[in-house]
């Protein structure tokens, strides 16, 4: 749950960036989100988020969002290669 719940504030910051400017843009654009730690630690640990403008940090929350879209599928599969009940099996 918390994997989804990451994807989805990464992918509405991403949204906002493209339209939004003014100021520390990290600190700004975060500030508006429902997980201000999570946006801004995801950010700065980019290095390329220092220099970036609102289309450059719009590109990194994409890309972090995709690599976090790719962890949850992988974990999905793992998930679904053990043995379970059916009905877990369905929920996944």
């Amino acid at each position: 749950m918390k994997l989804m719940r990451t994807f989805i504030v990464i992918f509405f910051v991403s949204l906002f960036f493209v339209s939004h400017s003014s100021g520390d843009l990290i600190d700004n654009i975060c500030k508006k989100t429902s997980d201000y730690k999570l946006c801004v630690d995801s950010l700065i640990a980019d290095p390329k988020s220092s220099s970036a403008d609102k289309k450059g940090l719009a590109h990194i929350m994409l890309q972090l969002s995709l690599a976090k879209a790719g962890d949850i599928y992988n974990q999905t599969l793992v998930l679904l290669k053990k043995p379970m009940e059916p009905i877990l099996k369905q929920c996944i």
